[in-house]
């Protein structure tokens, strides 16, 4: 079964186009603002599923209904920077896929989370130290 999961993760992923992967770098996280400029899509919320990186390796994959800016920023002891400081400080950038929650609702993006989860298996699955 294990084997047919990843296959089926592998294949999906592979089906989603890169140019739908949306990039921001830890700086452009950091400085994002949502109430100067509606347009910036890190500041945007929808139904989003994310992977960070610390330059190749795949640091963490994680799912919200939230913003990126507000999940790993600006979401108080909630967010990324304040609960997950260790890996958060070697972070250099995150890509993802933003979806209306109409297009990707909550169940449907939790499962693609830990679809992406099997396939880049982040050194931080689950982790809180």
């Amino acid at each position: 079964m294990k084997l047919k999961i990843e296959k089926f993760a592998r294949n999906l992923i592979k089906s989603v186009p890169k140019e739908t992967w949306n990039i921001a770098t830890k700086l452009e996280i950091e400085q994002a603002d949502g109430r100067t400029d509606k347009t910036n899509i890190i500041s945007q919320n929808g139904s989003i599923v994310y992977v960070a990186y610390a330059d190749t390796t795949v640091l963490y994959v994680g799912e919200s209904s939230k913003s990126i800016k507000r999940r790993f920023i600006s979401d108080g002891n909630g967010s990324h920077r304040q609960a997950n400081k260790h890996w958060y400080d070697k972070m250099t950038h995150v890509e993802f896929l933003k979806f209306e929650d109409t297009k990707l609702p909550e169940a449907y993006r939790k499962l693609l989370e830990q679809l992406l989860s099997v396939e880049f298996k982040p050194t931080n699955y689950g982790k809180k130290t």
